[in-house]
């Protein structure tokens, strides 16, 4: 939950910003979605980063590849 509206937020629509930044980025999501997942496989397909999702911790990793 956003604390300063109370609505969900949609972490998975952080990759691509993420993606191009110029450093990792690293955060927590409350739940590994398919749309999260689906959404990180495109940004490697398109070689912007590489993204590690890890669905114990429910931690997500994203290191630009600075290709763009």
């Amino acid at each position: 939950m956003c604390p300063l509206t109370g609505k969900r937020v949609c972490k998975e629509r952080l990759l691509l910003p993420a993606a191009l930044a110029s450093t990792t980025s690293e955060y927590q999501v409350a739940v590994v979605s398919n749309h999260l997942t689906t959404n990180a496989s495109i940004i490697e397909l398109f070689g912007l980063a590489k993204v590690t999702v890890n669905e114990q911790e429910n931690r997500v990793v994203v290191e630009p590849l600075g290709r763009y």
